[in-house]
């Protein structure tokens, strides 16, 4: 699966795609290698995701995400598909991203309830990928993500796509250590509790433990006045290279 590098996809003109579109990009294609691993017979919803950012994307490349089915277990509705997948330029022998995710199998829905999955937005009619998702950051620290169609991931129910509620619990954890000594995620993890339903979402981020080369932070996403969370997620957060190495600076959490 590629994504084509767009400006609308990064953070500032000078970067590469955001991790934020990474997450989602990794999401999609193992969602769709679950399902083909079940010979499209079955739908899937994801579980439980993690993903290791190994290296920024860079500027002004596409990204080629590939997937491979490691395990099905169960029955419909009973049984889970386990999927490893990887991002990177098409150009390079080393991965930005890589991924394991856990997709729940569940029976395919009639036709007659499918919805529209059709985007309401021009990539290029936006400056950044802030702007594109319409992150916006509220009094209290939160972080807003309203609804729009182009959010909807499964059609049948409809759900808000997995890969969108992951980018923003990540941006919602970004947005709390963007002035810290560890701005950097390097690994996140990501557990889906219940359907995200066509509507706003708020994410909230607290960091667990600080420190000045490794920091760890939790965060949860669910629908505005609702006390059960959509979805939860644990990051790791660290210094960047030019800050201090993660390898040096284990001592100094």
């Amino acid at each position: 699966m590629r994504l084509p590098y767009r400006p609308a996809l990064t953070r500032t003109s000078h970067d590469g795609i955001d991790e934020g579109a990474i997450t989602t990009l990794l999401d999609t294609v193992c969602g769709v290698s679950a399902m083909a691993g079940l010979d499209y017979r079955e739908s899937t919803a994801t579980l439980d995701l993690r993903i290791d950012h190994l290296a920024p994307a860079l500027p002004g490349q596409d990204l080629q995400a590939t997937a491979r089915v490691t395990h099905i277990s169960g029955s419909a509705a009973r049984g889970a598909v386990l999927v490893a997948a990887s991002a990177r330029t098409p150009e390079s022998q080393a991965d930005c991203a890589r991924a394991l995710g856990r997709f729940y199998r569940k029976k395919l829905p009639r036709p007659d309830r499918a919805h529209s999955l059709h985007s309401d937005r021009v990539l290029d009619g936006f400056p950044d990928y802030q702007s594109l998702m319409g992150f916006t950051a509220q009094a209290d620290g939160a972080i807003l993500l309203p609804y729009r169609v182009g959010l909807i991931g499964n059609g049948s129910l409809p759900a808000l796509h997995g890969g969108a509620i992951a980018a923003h619990l990540l941006e919602s954890a970004r947005h709390l250590m963007r002035d810290t000594p560890t701005p950097q995620v390097a690994t996140a993890q990501y557990s889906f509790l219940i359907y995200g339903r066509p509507q706003d979402l708020l994410a909230t981020a607290q960091v667990e433990k600080p420190g000045r080369a490794v920091s760890f932070v939790s965060a949860r996403a669910g629908h505005p006045g609702e006390t059960t969370p959509v979805a939860t997620a644990v990051f790791t957060f660290v210094a960047p290279p030019s800050a201090g190495s993660l390898d040096s600076g284990l001592a100094m959490r």
